[in-house]
């Protein structure tokens, strides 16, 4: 199986149990969940420093040993672990009453304790991806990837409609959903030659550290972006318009990932290039992405709105119209994704750390003024002005270091739009490895 048919199942599955929880829980219990499980997918990238980026590189680029490199990560994040648990047991009243007063969330002291698990989970989950793409264990990879959401899936189902826990049910279900990884992990190490074993060398984390720094920056302006919305929604409306702005932002996130999973193609194709190619190998894709993705909005703008309230309830009929708004910026995200796309493959990551900064500052400020006077469906327009200044921006920033001969580049001829209509079927006949991440992946010398 492809890494696109995997990633495709994989949200599929989530897609599901998304809409499991949603009906359970209803708009405003929806709403606390996604803000609890904001928090530690946030904290999972600031404390996550750029190391999975760092040990995808180390290990493709300088054959680092993978018992070496995964004994100082996970030193490095028992330590944040640790940090997490102590600031947890020392500030739980001031933590409860912060969500109390600010976002008009009470919250039991389990959930923060379950939390903190999930966090762990979210880390070694964040570094087990890219090495296992790395290191050529597709099939690992298939099968954690599948059944770590097969597993929040029937969790979610079992917890929240069968014994109904709610709230401390999803968590849960998030909770064992991610502690998957750490066991995967294990099992991999297990397995595997002598180098695998687990020895923790300050010098290593320290060059990881160095090296995972340009993608930690670009990273977590990235988690705000995306995430940030959530909290300032719970600040100025209440907790069931986040609820209801969940659903609209995961269904647009879910319209966004069909063509994310190219991401990696485009990487490995960059980077196996010669210098002279990459930019029109980088332009060319991303000429193609732009009028997909258009046929991509047009066709979910007609297929998902009548369907929302029925497939989630009738509670969340007002989630409609901020998802018809929210489409809006696949285009324009998928725009950034190719410039992305070439950056990485040539190994500088960084440079889309101006637009990223730009887009969430910019976005998550004009919510202070668009949310109060026009609710979800403000809150959905900063989005789309966000990622209308992100696609502006990497494009200038492709244009400007990467030597392009000017914005025609970007514009698609009639060759390459009859192209376009086999690229599906390309796709599926693809070899397991076609996406993999290509020879000349991480940071530039």
């Amino acid at each position: 199986m492809s890494l696109v048919l995997t990633r495709w199942s994989s949200l599929g599955l989530g897609f599901l149990t998304t809409v499991i929880s949603a009906r359970a829980l209803g708009p405003e219990r929806q709403g606390a969940v996604t803000l609890l499980l904001a928090t530690p997918g946030i904290l999972a990238i600031f404390l996550g420093a750029g190391l999975p980026t760092a040990a995808a590189y180390l290990i493709k680029q300088e054959r680092q040993a993978l018992g070496g490199l995964v004994g100082a990560i996970t030193g490095f994040y028992a330590v944040m672990g640790v940090g997490v648990l102590l600031l947890v047991w020392t500030g739980r009243p001031w933590i409860e009453l912060f969500a109390l007063r600010q976002m008009g969330l009470e919250i039991d002291p389990l959930w923060l304790w379950l939390l903190v698990g999930v966090l762990i989970g979210v880390l070694f989950s964040s570094l087990l991806t890219p090495l296992l793409i790395v290191s050529d264990k597709i099939r690992l990879l298939t099968v954690w990837t599948v059944t770590s959401h097969a597993l929040g899936l029937a969790l979610t189902w079992l917890l929240l409609v069968a014994l109904r826990l709610g709230i401390t049910g999803a968590l849960i279900a998030n909770l064992c959903a991610q502690a998957l990884s750490i066991g995967v992990l294990a099992f991999w190490l297990l397995r595997g030659p002598a180098e695998g074993r687990l020895r923790f060398r300050a010098q290593i984390l320290i060059k990881a550290l160095r090296i995972g720094a340009q993608q930690f920056l670009v990273s977590s302006f990235a988690a705000l972006f995306k995430k940030g919305d959530s909290y300032i929604l719970a600040a100025l409306l209440n907790v069931r318009a986040v609820g209801y702005y969940s659903v609209a932002s995961s269904l647009y996130d879910l319209v966004i990932d069909i063509p994310r999973t190219l991401v990696w193609l485009m990487v490995r194709e960059t980077a196996e290039r010669g210098t002279g190619d990459r930019e029109r190998q980088a332009a060319r894709s991303i000429r193609l992405q732009i009028p997909a993705s258009i046929v991509l909005v047009a066709a979910a703008a007609i297929l998902i709105p009548p369907f929302l309230p029925v497939v989630y309830g009738g509670a969340f009929r007002d989630a409609v119209v901020p998802f018809v708004v929210l489409l809006g910026g696949v285009p324009l995200r998928t725009i950034h994704l190719g410039v992305s796309a070439y950056f990485i493959g040539t190994g500088y990551p960084g440079a889309m750390l101006l637009p990223v900064v730009v887009a969430a500052v910019t976005s998550l400020g004009l919510d202070f003024a668009a949310v109060p006077r026009f609710g979800l469906v403000g809150a959905a327009m900063t989005t789309v002005f966000g990622e209308l200044l992100l696609a502006a921006l990497s494009v200038r920033a492709f244009l400007r270091l990467a030597d392009s001969p000017g914005l025609r580049a970007l514009v698609p001829s009639k060759v390459e739009l009859r192209q376009l209509a086999t690229l599906p079927i390309r796709l599926l006949r693809s070899p397991s490895d076609e996406m993999a991440p290509p020879a000349k992946f991480g940071p530039g010398e």
